[in-house]
């Protein structure tokens, strides 16, 4: 992290993805490199980026969308279930629908301590 200039309590994921929403983000492409800018934020970030060779750049390249494309999967599949966990509980899923600051709460209204 001080190599790019952040303090121990920065993340270089947050950075970049607040870079990205802000649309402060720059990249220069020269022939044989090319600079990303992250100007987002207390202080731009700057990277060079260098060309790598072919073989190399294109097992580098599999590895990175491998593992996109996992995370892709991960993610479809935790969003499934956390649908699938609101679909078959009529509870979260009417609390979930909109706020209902004003309403009594339904376990209240039934007088017992409940189950147990």
């Amino acid at each position: 992290k001080a190599r790019f200039g952040l303090s121990a309590a920065e993340d270089i994921t947050h950075r970049f993805r607040a870079a990205c929403q802000q649309q402060a983000v720059t990249l220069t492409l020269q022939e044989d490199r090319a600079s990303l800018t992250l100007s987002g934020g207390p202080s731009a970030l700057e990277f060079d980026l260098s060309k790598v060779p072919g073989p190399e750049a294109a097992s580098r390249l599999q590895a990175l969308t491998l593992g996109l494309a996992e995370r892709v999967c991960s993610l479809e599949q935790r969003l499934a279930a956390a649908a699938e966990e609101t679909a078959t509980s009529p509870r979260k899923s009417s609390r979930q629908a909109g706020p209902l600051l004003f309403l009594p709460d339904p376990d209240a209204q039934r007088g017992g301590p409940g189950p147990g």
